[in-house]
């Protein structure tokens, strides 16, 4: 199964039993990796015959849309990286100046300290990047567990390519 970092994807699992199994199963998956989830529709199946009989197991890569951050509505209000450079910048400027006129000593390292915490209020003022609630591009391995009351269990992988 391959998916798009993000997205989701289906596959279908086909059950044939044998022996002439008739019951419930249900379906279930192992440990998964980051921001990957598993469902299945349905949950469990009844075997009341030869079948074959199928189930749809839906990997999800991202978090869940009601979880998803939208950007704000454009207020008319100064843009945070403008503000930042703006805020930013003669503190940076300054202390090039000072020293490119000859300027040492105290004044110039009162110069430079002012710049440091002028781009660190800069860099308050732009935030933090933050990282994805997506799964990371890779091949993985989603183990499924078959589960027979009373019979034992199956243990099948799925191999799920993110992108």
């Amino acid at each position: 199964l391959t998916i798009k970092s993000g997205g989701s994807g289906q596959l279908v699992i086909t059950v044939t039993p044998i022996g002439g199994y008739i019951g419930a199963i249900t379906f279930s998956c192992g440990t998964l990796p980051a921001h990957v989830t598993c469902s299945f529709d349905p949950a469990s199946l009844t075997i009341s015959g030869a079948g074959p009989y199928t189930d749809t197991l839906t990997v999800n890569t991202g978090a869940a849309k009601t979880a998803m951050l939208q950007p704000l509505p454009s207020s008319g209000r100064h843009n945070g990286l403008l503000l930042a450079a703006l805020v930013g910048l003669p503190g940076l400027i300054t202390p090039l100046i000072a020293l490119a006129r000859g300027r040492r000593g105290r004044r110039s390292m009162s110069l430079w300290i002012v710049a440091l915490l002028f781009l660190l209020g800069a860099g308050a003022l732009t935030g933090c990047g933050g990282t994805s609630a997506n799964a990371h591009p890779g091949s993985y391995t989603v183990p499924i567990t078959i589960s027979l009351p009373g019979a034992g269990t199956q243990n099948v992988n799925a191999t799920v390519v993110i992108d």
